[in-house]
């Protein structure tokens, strides 16, 4: 999952304002992958247990959250409006 967030952060470095969603998708599957991991693993072990545990479902809510909600105060960064390419 940090390997995919990496990646994205790097893209976008490098491609300054000329990235495009379409290349950013290696970044964004990197990702999405490490979190479906991560929950796939958490919620198939949970399951297998006499009970819940409160660690287990503490983390899968944290795995969960953390990255939303920095992908939400990332938001903030970006510009309110976007820039006029300049005349060719």
């Amino acid at each position: 999952m940090a390997a995919g967030f990496g990646l994205l952060a790097l893209m976008v470095r490098a491609g300054g304002t000329e990235v495009s969603s379409w290349a950013l998708i290696p970044g964004e599957l990197l990702a999405g992958a490490g979190m479906g991991i991560a929950l796939r693993d958490r919620v198939l072990r949970l399951p297998r247990r006499a009970h819940p545990s409160t660690p287990a479902v503490v983390d899968t809510t944290l795995l969960t959250l953390v990255p939303l909600a920095l992908a939400f105060l990332a938001v903030f960064r970006l510009q309110y409006r976007a820039r006029e390419l300049p005349a060719h």
